[in-house]
């Protein structure tokens, strides 16, 4: 939640109900794009990344999470800024990978104006295909330093670092049609 300054976090959902329940969820709150996590037998979990009214959804199963917590990294953003999206060339390759990050820049991108966000950029959320995963990465922009004779702009990661593995790409919210599965990547 503190990635996004625009999401809102929902308790209505019972896992018992279908998921097809979540879409009313967003519907009610007027949200056009919602992100799910599922959790089965507290050892994997699953996250549903979806646009709710037409568009298609994804699955993804969550490894190798680091929160930001474990791992000790001295980079701070400001709260509530808009992140810069960066995706690798990758996912370029294939139509499967285009809907992927079609809907991961949808979702992640702030909307300009948003009332909780601020007008300005000072953090990047990077977006690599790498082995048939999508490793999300964060990373604060630090200005230069005249004190030191820095030039340039650089990165230093802040957290959290996960890495998604695709499951299904759905054609409708969730659950509908498969366009892809596992292996199309």
């Amino acid at each position: 939640l503190k990635l996004m300054p625009h999401a809102q976090k929902e308790h209505k959902f019972d896992k018992r109900e279908p998921l097809r329940s979540l879409n009313e969820i967003a519907n009610l709150a007027n949200a056009p794009y919602a992100l799910y996590f599922e959790a089965r037998k507290m050892k994997d979990l699953y996250l549903w990344a979806s646009a709710v009214e037409k568009g298609p959804c994804a699955k993804f199963l969550v490894q190798q999470i680091k929160p930001m917590g474990d791992l000790r990294l001295t980079g701070n953003c400001l709260l509530g800024s808009r992140p810069i999206l960066s995706f690798d060339p990758a996912f370029d390759a294939s139509a499967h990978s285009r809907v992927l990050r079609a809907l991961l820049s949808t979702i992640f991108a702030t909307p300009k104006g948003h009332p909780r966000s601020k007008p300005f950029h000072d953090h990047v959320l990077n977006f690599s295909f790498l082995g048939g995963c999508v490793i999300l990465r964060h990373y604060q922009v630090l200005q230069p330093d005249s004190s030191k004779g820095a030039q340039a702009e650089s990165l230093v990661e802040i957290g959290p670092r996960l890495s998604l593995m695709p499951i299904r790409v759905f054609a409708e919210s969730p659950g509908g049609g498969a366009l892809s599965a596992t292996g199309d990547y």
